[in-house]
């Protein structure tokens, strides 16, 4: 009688080099995790992936209550999350999702087992992101005809809009952290001397992220647009017309989603480092590249300039958008200006950002009676 297989799962491999990697073994094929024989916990990820990418869901009468949850993130999987702005984290949440309700079926997914997965997760915003990654996969069966009804998700509350914007001092400091100075509190910095005195001289240097911060103080573009930066028309994001001086965020017959990604004239304060940058020998395709190459995220030399530059962990990139809308609005600029220079809606920065309108507005004054 032949051995019933196992199905996809991990097993532990030694490579040629001495090291043990885990590997997935489903069928006749193997796929390395890349996880290490420590990195367990990385290498289950790997599996509920693989798992999420290649299963055959089977749906059956389509009865909520027979249709696996497992089932419904497999079919989003393979029909939408290729589609979504960032792949490979909408496989990683995905994931999560079916690391926990693995066993269940659609018509068990109710307030309260939303409630223990926002508890067993732990990140209460991060659980609320992957709550809604499951109501689109839900609502993706339901209008494919794959269950009966559409099933609600009970999320937590959104966290309120962030108040931290970067100072211009601040600012200044994070560019020139990230172009390896350090950051000494309670100095009074006149001269160059003085400055080498406080600060000490040059160390590390990141200039991508010095790049990624002047374009996101100057033109308020969102962090993927900015990594997406070319210096000539390209597919896979937006690029700079130095000639006709447009900074396009999205690359041509981009389709437009809820955040949007409008052209906007490059600001005379920007023009000068793109031209400068332009002109460098380790110009390639993209502007922000690390050792050439194009970045997925900016984090480990970002957190690394904000060590340098005396600033806490609540700076992150989003900040640089955050900041750009602010000063805006402090300068006096309309809600319906900052919309159409940030691409935005006026409705979201008169909700989010209106009271820096409104306590910088100047207040009309009245004449006096003769």
């Amino acid at each position: 009688m032949p051995r019933q297989s196992r199905g996809p799962h991990l097993y532990l491999k030694a490579r040629k080099d001495g090291d043990a990697v885990w590997y997935i073994r489903d069928g006749g094929s193997r796929t390395s995790t890349g996880c290490g024989a420590g990195d367990r916990e990385g290498a289950r990820e790997a599996l509920e992936r693989h798992l999420a990418r290649t299963a055959r869901p089977n749906f059956g009468s389509r009865d909520p209550a027979a249709v696996r949850v497992a089932d419904i993130i497999a079919l989003y999987a393979q029909d939408r999350a290729n589609a979504t702005a960032r792949p490979k984290e909408t496989g990683a949440r995905l994931a999560r999702l079916l690391s926990f309700f693995k066993t269940a079926v659609a018509d068990e997914i109710t307030p309260s087992s939303c409630a223990a997965y926002v508890r067993a997760r732990g990140a209460e915003q991060a659980a609320r992101r992957e709550l809604e990654d499951l109501r689109a996969a839900l609502r993706h069966a339901f209008k494919s005809r794959k269950i009966a009804c559409e099933i609600p998700i009970a999320l937590p509350e959104k966290s309120p809009p962030r108040e931290r914007w970067l100072e211009r001092g601040e600012a200044a400091r994070l560019i020139a952290a990230a172009l390896g100075w350090r950051f000494a509190p309670c100095c009074d910095i006149a001269t160059r001397r003085e400055r080498l005195a406080i600060w000490g001289r040059p160390g590390e240097r990141n200039r991508h992220v010095a790049r990624f911060v002047l374009i996101g103080l100057y033109t308020a573009t969102r962090h993927d647009a900015i990594l997406g930066l070319g210096w000539r028309v390209h597919t896979d994001g937006g690029h700079v017309d130095l000639a006709r001086g447009v900074l396009y965020r999205a690359p041509p017959g981009a389709r437009q989603t809820a955040k949007r990604r409008p052209p906007v004239a490059i600001p005379p304060a920007l023009a000068p480092h793109l031209a400068r940058w332009s002109q460098m020998p380790a110009a390639g395709l993209y502007i922000v590249t690390w050792d050439g190459s194009r970045m997925d995220r900016m984090q480990r030399a970002w957190r690394g300039a904000v060590a340098r530059a005396g600033l806490g962990p609540d700076v992150t990139p989003h900040i640089l958008r955050h900041t750009a809308i602010t000063w805006r609005l402090h300068e006096g600029w309309s809600i319906w200006d900052v919309a159409g220079f940030a691409g935005a809606t006026a409705e979201m920065i008169e909700r989010v950002y209106g009271h820096h309108a409104e306590a910088f507005r100047t207040p009309k004054r009245t004449p006096k009676r003769a």
